[in-house]
């Protein structure tokens, strides 16, 4: 059997007399990782001026092929969803919205021949949560 050791606590600072707080010691054993992690810098924390121009090259390419007049409508909205579920949508927040307006105000036409319920409710959904 585990003996309990406690502390009887009296705080007496207001001038009032309170009753003695019973609490339980906390004599737990230290840590095996003691305190390395708090102080842990990863390597990878730094970023690299290679990435960081390699990165803005990709954001600028995904930006282009958003604005090219080339792309038909459906190919446009495959992207649009493509970027929103990577999670990606932030940071082309305004070539979608360009993109969605453009699309929703009439000026692209849906192609008559495409007859595919996945690209009509697709279209439907990301005009709608558009706004």
């Amino acid at each position: 059997m585990s003996t309990v050791q406690y502390s009887a606590v009296v705080l007496a600072e207001s001038g009032s007399a309170r009753p003695a707080v019973a609490r339980r010691y906390a004599n737990y054993h230290p840590t095996i990782w003691r305190d390395n992690f708090l102080s842990y810098t990863s390597k990878f924390t730094y970023t690299n001026a290679y990435l960081e121009q390699q990165v803005q090259n990709l954001k600028e390419e995904v930006r282009n092929m958003l604005m090219t007049v080339d792309d038909g409508p459906e190919q446009k909205l495959h992207l649009i969803d493509a970027i929103q579920r990577l999670g990606l949508a932030y940071h082309f927040e305004s070539e979608i919205d360009g993109v969605l307006q453009h699309m929703f105000h009439g000026d692209v036409v849906p192609d008559e021949e495409v007859d595919d319920v996945y690209t009509a409710a697709l279209r439907f959904r990301l005009l709608r949560q558009q706004g």
